[in-house]
């Protein structure tokens, strides 16, 4: 029989996980490896649905003008657009990662990566190697956008990227202070947050989990965290940025490192779209370039060194996982099978 101090720090751990130093154990409930994956895909299928459903009815209820795709990008029409892509992005995301992690989990915000205490000196390293990145991920987009493409390819991904160009220009146009406000909430906090949940702290973690080989499923999520944001031209550096990403909260074991790197992201493309819309100027999306190619060496060494620092001041681990078969439905199990002492 457990202690009732010792569970009731348990249950303030679960309620409050800022306040725990400790690395906290994940209670599965039973789920093996493929149950989690058939309950990853099937909660994120019905996660796409409902968020169908949520975007007709707010399309509905705001009348946007969705046949004609030059009205929607009016300036009378962003705000709705920015909170549909909230809406859309919370529902896609966010919450297939908190179906799987309390369903799948007993204590379920320690599965989405909420299970260690916050350190200041974590947080600045982090921003650091956010820092550090830049310049190599400017550089690595010039060589995507190298790399030799059929014409009808290039002509296609070409015509995607205008796409995409055209809606990124008309939803972060921040001329006014409120403007920025609700970008900076709505197109950078929001979707750091719940795309960091959906992917480092539940598929990452699912399969460094199940293969037992952080790396490995640190760079495979990378690659499906760029591939589903259908652009070429951003494919590699997206990668390495979830690279970045991923190793950081492999490192840490707490997810909001990752976000606030994320958010730091975002954050920083929004300002600097302000800035020059408060200059007069305007953003030329064509040439992305900000640093020059040889910095990106440089860069590479500082990253490389700030996570040397950063796996010398917080060691990872794998996270520890207390297995309870009672309660996996794809799974022979027995009635009788004792109880944990830490349930």
């Amino acid at each position: 029989m457990i202690h009732p101090y010792i569970h009731l720090a348990h249950i303030s751990c679960q309620l409050f996980p800022l306040l725990c130093s400790m690395s906290q154990p994940l209670i599965n409930k039973g789920f093996k490896p493929l149950s989690q994956l058939s309950v990853f895909i099937g909660v994120f299928g019905a996660s796409l649905i409902a968020a169908a459903i949520a975007t007709f009815i707010f399309i509905y209820a705001s009348g946007l003008p969705l046949t004609d795709s030059e009205a929607l990008m009016q300036p009378e029409n962003i705000p709705s657009m920015r909170w549909l892509q909230a809406i859309s992005t919370l529902f896609i995301f966010g919450l297939p990662a908190f179906l799987f992690a309390f369903i799948c989990y007993r204590n379920g915000w320690v599965a989405l990566g909420f299970g260690n205490a916050w350190q200041w000196k974590l947080a600045a390293l982090a921003i650091a190697i956010m820092l550090a990145a830049g310049p190599l991920t400017d550089a690595l987009g010039t060589l995507n956008k190298a790399i030799p493409l059929p014409a009808n390819l290039r002509a296609y991904f070409d015509g995607m990227e205008k796409t995409y160009e055209s809606q990124v220009k008309a939803m972060l146009n921040v001329s006014s202070w409120q403007g920025l406000f609700m970008s900076i909430l709505l197109i950078a906090a929001l979707p750091s947050l719940v795309e960091e949940l959906f992917f480092r702290s539940t598929m990452q973690g699912l399969f460094m989990r199940w293969w037992g080989n952080p790396w490995l499923a640190i760079i495979f999520t990378a690659f499906i965290f760029s591939a589903i944001h259908f652009s070429w031209y951003g494919f590699i550096p997206r990668i390495m940025l979830g690279i970045v990403l991923g190793v950081v909260y492999y490192a840490t074991g707490n997810i909001w490192y990752s976000i606030l790197m994320h958010f730091f992201n975002n954050a920083a493309a929004v300002l600097y779209l302000f800035y020059l819309h408060q200059q007069g100027k305007e953003m030329d999306m064509s040439d992305t370039s900000m640093f020059p190619l040889w910095t990106a060496a440089i860069a590479f060494i500082v990253l490389i060194l700030l996570m040397r620092l950063l796996f010398k001041v917080h060691p990872p681990e794998m996270q520890k996982e207390i297995m309870d078969n009672r309660n996996d439905p794809f799974a022979n199990r027995t009635v009788d099978q004792p109880q944990s002492d830490l349930l």
